[in-house]
């Protein structure tokens, strides 16, 4: 299992929840606020040298009760480390997924305010790449930021839809 805890301006903790409590490896790595109250907070849940991990998505209401949970059972392991809000209360979510070669691939998902995927885009070519942070273009696109072999930089610009303008793993201009 894991927590969110929610703290006021003051630091008072307002609210703590437990997050798929039935699960015994829970990892958040990121959470947002969302326009119109609440957050959104996104990680995995299971333990990558025992038999894989699940992304794992959660929205919790303005006040801090969670809302949904999201844990979808794919075939191959998938994380998130990171998320940007959407301006209707939605999410752009980025991490990885075990490719067919099983080696990681950045991967973006979609989601609207109530966690359903609206589309999910896979990015790389099977050498290891992981996004790190996201973020949402003052044009409505997204730009993604990772690393691929663990240590070479790598960025993409795709549209509102996930369609990549830009896969760089050296200078991607006018992100």
């Amino acid at each position: 299992a894991g927590w969110l805890a929610v703290h006021g301006n003051d630091g008072k903790l307002v609210s703590e929840q437990l997050v798929l409590s039935q699960t015994s490896s829970v990892r958040v790595h990121a959470v947002v606020a969302r326009s119109g109250g609440g957050w959104l907070a996104a990680g995995y849940a299971g333990n990558f040298q025992s038999g894989g991990v699940r992304a794992l998505s959660v929205g919790l209401d303005a006040n801090a009760q969670i809302a949904w949970q999201k844990l979808p059972d794919y075939d191959i392991s998938r994380w998130f480390y990171a998320l940007a809000a959407t301006p209707e209360g939605g999410a752009v979510l980025a991490g990885g997924r075990v490719g067919v070669a099983g080696v990681s691939n950045g991967w973006l998902v979609r989601i609207d305010p109530f966690g359903n995927t609206v589309w999910d885009q896979t990015y790389g070519s099977q050498k290891g790449e992981n996004f790190r942070a996201v973020t949402l273009r003052p044009d409505g696109g997204i730009a993604a930021v990772g690393d691929q072999s663990g240590n070479q930089p790598w960025l993409i610009r795709a549209d509102a839809w996930g369609n990549s303008s830009c896969l760089s793993t050296g200078k991607c201009l006018a992100v």
